[in-house]
């Protein structure tokens, strides 16, 4: 199969100018990154909160893949698809026994990594927005009054210092991970889906520039930090976001 026939439908922040939008979904980074790492060429199709229903219909949610056969729902089951046409002795998603750890990084990232991550970003998401992507977010994503809430907290420099500090903390688990493993990566020397998952919270939180200093290249994470460096050079992947709208983000 052609590495041509995929097309990716991925979430953006608002319907006008999308294909300029780097994606904000920590979901859609995962599949993005696994795509870099086996270096596939695909297809965009940016889609806001407000599209998707009608380009794939009810129920189906982003990422999802296109291969010419048929569509992937769900990054993890895109990864093992990809996995099943793509690896190799060099360039692999799972390898052996690396499914299961996969899943445990996942159920620890999307379970205490995402909510201790969101009073950090969500604010900047809603403000990135357009008016029906916003609507969409705090009507079926996350509550209205917890996004006022978490915006209040973005506004104070004491409150971002602390839920940074719940971040790094969150994290330490990984630092601790990497202290007992071999090789730069979650699964040694060669990244696969786990670094993904991770990756795309790092990726996504870029949309909050101070959360480097505060959380990926503090102190207290070395081995994270240096995670985070090789992770980069090894996808060669990049995100662009606007800078934080005025008044959003305090000064730390």
């Amino acid at each position: 199969m052609s590495s041509s026939q995929y097309t990716l439908y991925e979430l953006v922040a608002h319907a006008d100018d999308r294909e300029s939008q780097s994606t904000h979904s920590f979901f859609v980074l995962r599949t993005k990154l696994d795509l870099a790492l086996l270096g596939l060429k695909y297809t965009r199709v940016p889609l806001a909160f407000g599209d998707i229903e009608g380009t794939l219909g009810a129920g189906v949610t982003l990422p999802t893949l296109a291969t010419g056969t048929g569509r992937v729902v769900d990054s993890f089951s895109i990864a093992e698809y990809l996995e099943g046409q793509h690896a190799t002795g060099g360039k692999y998603l799972f390898g052996p026994g690396g499914s299961r750890l996969a899943r445990f990084i996942q159920s620890w990232a999307d379970g205490a990594l995402l909510p201790a991550m969101m009073p950090l970003l969500a604010p900047l998401f809603v403000a990135h927005n357009d008016a029906a992507s916003r609507a969409y977010f705090v009507t079926r994503i996350w509550p209205a009054d917890e996004v006022e809430r978490m915006s209040a907290e973005l506004r104070d420099a004491e409150r971002v210092r602390e839920n940074a500090a719940a971040v790094r903390k969150v994290l330490r688990v990984l630092e601790v991970y990497l202290a007992h493993s071999s090789g730069r990566f979650i699964l040694g020397d060669t990244p696969t889906h786990a670094d993904s998952i991770v990756g795309g919270y790092y990726f996504a939180s870029q949309v909050n520039p101070a959360l480097n200093a505060l959380v990926w290249d503090h102190a207290e994470l070395p081995r994270v930090a240096r995670w985070v460096k090789d992770f980069k050079e090894a996808s060669g992947f990049e995100v662009a976001y606007p800078p934080p709208p005025a008044g959003v983000v305090a000064d730390v």
